[in-house]
């Protein structure tokens, strides 16, 4: 999970500059003279395609230099896999990890789609690039890590990747399911994560949120504001409202020692909570909704779940 963190924010360094692009394109060609529309167009594509082929051609090259450096992919021993099977109670994070990289992979696609469908203008080869980069990035670390002294090759990781950007594939395809449906994550600090990165450097200590997997709650949110979607027109009260089931596992990870020690749990979780991304829709007008704040707080509100609901947990 730390290292597929560091990969989104990689993407999501591109896809910053897309979206503060593509309000100025618009700008340029509604107040432009005849003569220099054109022009502008010619710009936009020249951007256009600066931002794709930096996708294509740079990520592979980037992920791999930051592997050699940060996750020890030296080559200097024999590729390896390591069975870390699924989401059973004995796996090493009780299932955590692999919920993390399906929701990782699923912001990944997704925001690949998102930066694709603006370069390709909205044609097919959106859904091409968008997969094909996704599952080359999940492949390629699981690769790299075969050659790692401390991860080896992980089938199952790249199933779970997979099927991350397979859903989100679909939901990308069919907007309407999208309106609907969507996948979460919530975080809320452990104490042994507290106590424990006052210990470590600036970096350790921001990248090692990802890794207190006993913080973490991944979801599945039916969303009422789907109904606007196909014409049906709910109260707003209901419509800010979202219907949760999650997984998450307490106990496995190495916050969880000593004074923080609790035994190994895995839970599921269902209620209701508050469409955060939805609420701030309704507190924009329509012409407010574009550009790069709205579009990047927009995101950041579908994918983390913001700790405002009503839930209980089942023990597994």
């Amino acid at each position: 999970m730390r290292k597929l963190i560091i990969v989104l924010s990689i993407m999501a360094c591109y896809a910053n500059v897309l979206l503060a692009e593509a309000p100025k394109e618009d700008a340029v060609v509604n107040t432009a003279t005849t003569e220099e529309k054109p022009a502008a167009s010619t710009d936009s594509e020249s951007t256009k395609s600066m931002v794709r082929y930096s996708l294509l051609g740079g990520t592979v090259p980037v992920i791999f230099l930051f592997g050699v450096k940060a996750w020890d992919w030296r080559g200097d021993h024999s590729f390896y896999s390591n069975r870390e099977y699924w989401f059973g109670q004995s796996t090493e994070f009780g299932g955590a990890d692999k919920a993390g990289h399906f929701l990782a992979h699923h912001m990944l696609e997704r925001g690949l789609y998102q930066v694709f469908d603006w370069t390709e203008n909205g044609g097919s080869r959106k859904y091409i690039y968008s997969i094909g980069m996704a599952e080359t990035v999940g492949f390629m670390i699981e690769i790299g890590d075969g050659f790692s002294s401390h991860y080896g090759f992980s089938y199952e990781d790249f199933v779970v990747d997979s099927v991350g950007i397979l859903s989100g594939a679909l939901l990308d395809y069919y907007p309407v399911a999208g309106g609907f449906l969507g996948f979460s994550g919530r975080y809320i600090p452990t104490g042994g994560y507290r106590h424990n990165e006052h210990d470590k450097n600036k970096i350790d200590a921001t990248l090692g949120f990802v890794n207190d997997y006993s913080g973490w709650t991944y979801m599945a949110n039916l969303k009422l504001a789907g109904f606007e979607r196909v014409g049906v027109h709910l109260p707003l009260a209901l419509r800010l409202l979202q219907f949760d089931i999650g997984f998450g596992s307490k106990g496995y990870t190495s916050y969880d020692k000593g004074r923080y020690a609790r035994p190994h749990k895995r839970e599921i979780v269902y209620g209701i909570s508050l469409n955060s991304a939805q609420l701030l829709d309704e507190s924009l007008s329509e012409s407010s909704r574009s550009g790069a704040i709205y579009t990047t707080t927009h995101k950041a509100l579908e994918f983390y779940h913001v700790p405002v609901e009503k839930e209980y947990h089942h023990t597994l």
